[in-house]
Formats: C-alpha cells, structure tokens, sequence
C-alpha cells in the first residue's frame, strides 16, 4: 500500500502486510533491482494461526527515476518459498516554462497573426491556456513527441494595442497558485478613423478664417495635410495629448485670407499613417459671399 503518483524530491512511504505464515515471514524490499532497507517490521500472532508480518518503508523520488516498481516479498524461509506484491509509482515532473514565438511585434489593423506558444517535457504533458488579460481564449493545441504546442489565431484590433497576452502552463506537477506563464503584448498600428474639418469666422471676401482639420487616434499619430488643385499646402502638424487605445490624434490650421477667387474652391484634408501607408480624406468646397 502506498501512493500511486509522486514527484521528484518526495519521499513516499509503503506498507507490506503478509498473510498468516508458519513459521513467521520475513520481509524484503526493492526499487526495481535495488535493495531497500525497511524502516520498520512487525509480526503478530493470527487468529487463523501462524504470525502476519508488516513492514514499511520510506525512501526519496530521485530525479532520474520515471516510473519506479516498488516490491514487497513475503518469504518462509524454512519452506524457502516466497510470495511478492508489486506497486507502481508514477513519477510526475513539471514541463518546461512557455516560450512564445510570433512573426512581429508590430501588426496591422485587420492582420492576421498567428502566435506559438510552446513547452517541451514533463509529466503527464502539460495544458497550455492562453489569456487576454484575465479572459481565456480559444486556441489549437498539438503534440509533437515530448513537445506541447498551442497556436492562438488573432485578427489584430485596435483595441489589442498594448494589451497583455499570457501563455499559461499547467499539470498536475505544478502547483495551481504557481503556474509557468509567459507574456507578450503587440503594437497595432491603426489608421484614424476618420477627418473632418471645421471653418472658424465669415465666408466673406476680405475676412480672415481658420479652418482646421482634425484626424482621429491614430497609431503612430496621422500626419495631417491640406491640398488643393493636387498641390500640397505647407501647414504645421499637431498632437493632441489624449490617447485611446495608445494611438492619438492630430490637427493642422489653415489660415485663409479670403478673396472672390476662393469661391467654389475645394480643400482636402489628408490624414496620412506613414507606418502603414494608410490614409482618409475630407474635403471642403468653399462658398465666399
């Protein structure tokens, strides 16, 4: 009698109890070929007649040990005739920590991303549990020899933008408030949504009139410029301090003094994300009494 699963460093503890015998047996133990010293032995008289002997022994799962044969022999020695009971321990290790492969840190909105997260050894093989924050997620889990893979299939979204992903390792080797994980966390670059552009004063000829155009957040911000006839007109770019989702937005002024030969003229806003070559538009017709 004794544990059916251990793990290294432990040590186990058996018992070996015989039936009734004439004269007393004595008891010997081994772990697999070797010889085991017992800790402790007995012998009681039976009521069916004869003596029981008990036995125990103790000793310590090493780290080379896999699954280990524990042997209890009961022999007579007057009638050298000897009976055994055999026990078989199962030796659980922890797995290897997590590693997680994925092609770029960066991605763009709308990629597809296909991120590995992999653990070699241990037993049994571990579940490995992929989380976005504290939200567990779906993935593909394969087993290539001693190695646990589990692919996780993302479409990258805004709001992956700086948010942790966590691999997690668990087995019966490993203790529940201590599990093996490894992180990782993307940059996704985003466009902004959308442009729009504001007039502040009189549509008047001879006024003077700022008109700004705005980009949404945007990841790196949006570089913003103004266009008419297809040429571009110099204007400085800038940042708002706000962020959602780590992308910011961004403006630029266009200081007008209006003549009658602004009249039915057309600006166009461009937000332009140079990281991913990525851009919207608006545009304006002006109408100058």
């Amino acid at each position: 009698m004794g544990p059916t699963e251990a793990k290294i460093g432990d040590t186990v503890t058996f018992s070996c109890v015989t039936s009734p015998s004439n004269p007393r047996a004595d008891i010997a133990w081994f772990k697999g070929g070797q010889t085991l010293e017992a800790a402790h032995t007995t012998t009681h008289i039976s009521p069916e007649g004869g003596w029981t002997t008990s036995s125990n022994v103790s000793f310590k799962i090493e780290s080379t040990d896999r699954s280990v044969l524990v042997t209890c022999q009961g022999i007579n020695r007057d009638l050298v005739e000897s009976k055994g009971a055999s026990h078989m321990i199962d030796v659980i290790q922890p797995p290897g920590y997590p590693r997680i492969y994925r092609a770029s840190s960066n991605v763009t909105e709308g990629q597809l991303q296909r991120v590995m997260c992999t653990s070699t050894g241990g037993h049994p093989k571990p579940e490995l549990t992929w989380y976005r924050g504290s939200r567990k997620l779906q993935s593909v889990r394969r087993v290539d020899g001693n190695t646990v893979t589990a692919e996780l299939t993302l479409t990258a979204n805004r709001t992956d933008n700086g948010v942790t992903f966590k691999c997690e390792a668990s087995s019966k080797a490993i203790s529940s408030s201590q599990p093996l994980s490894e992180t990782v966390s993307f940059q996704v670059l985003f466009q902004p949504a959308n442009v729009s552009i504001k007039t502040e004063g009189v549509l008047k000829e001879g006024e003077k009139i700022n008109m700004t155009c705005e980009a949404a957040y945007s990841n790196p911000p949006a570089i913003v410029s103004w266009w008419r006839d297809g040429i571009s007109i110099p204007a400085p770019t800038n940042e708002s301090p706000d962020s959602k989702f780590g992308g910011k937005k961004a403006s630029t002024t266009l200081e007008l003094e209006l003549t009658s030969e602004f009249d039915n003229a057309v600006y166009t806003c461009q937000a332009l994300n140079n990281a991913i070559k990525q851009s919207v538009h608006d545009a304006i017709t002006l109408q100058v009494l």
